[in-house]
């Protein structure tokens, strides 16, 4: 099961915001520019300190501040299921509604402009790939 709290704690603090330890048994969210978060922003001290262990957060005197795990991290919670590959993923999307995985496929490179110079591959070289593609799973 997820808990929202912790997504949303760690979304938060991944733009280089931090936290600071409350005198309470919270770490509480502050944006960039010193402004408090609202006050939906807060975990406890006992859940930062089970995401340090799983190395997506880190601790440094009474600030917490995410660590480079932390976006991967949150990509795979957010994931249905297939949470490591979908970590992996940077799906693009055509305008004809085609759905390209630009990480995975072996088109990428044909399928993508480079230096400036258009895509060798058109839309429908691509459509016509993907059917072949489909028909081969």
């Amino acid at each position: 099961m997820i808990d929202k709290r912790r997504l949303k704690f760690v979304r938060s603090i991944l733009g280089g915001n931090v936290a600071f330890k409350t005198c309470g048994e919270l770490y509480r969210l502050q944006i960039k520019g010193g402004k408090d978060a609202r006050s939906g922003c807060s975990l406890s001290i006992s859940e930062v300190e089970k995401l340090v262990s799983s190395g997506i957060l880190v601790l440094k005197d009474d600030k917490c501040f995410a660590s480079d795990a932390a976006a991967a991290w949150l990509k795979r919670e957010l994931s249905d299921g297939a949470g490591f590959g979908e970590q992996h993923r940077q799906i693009e999307r055509s305008k004809e509604g085609l759905c390209l995985n630009l990480r995975e496929s072996a088109l990428r490179i044909l399928a993508t402009k480079t230096r400036g110079k258009p895509a060798f591959l058109l839309p429908h070289h691509l459509e016509a790939a993907n059917r072949i593609h489909m028909l081969l799973m």
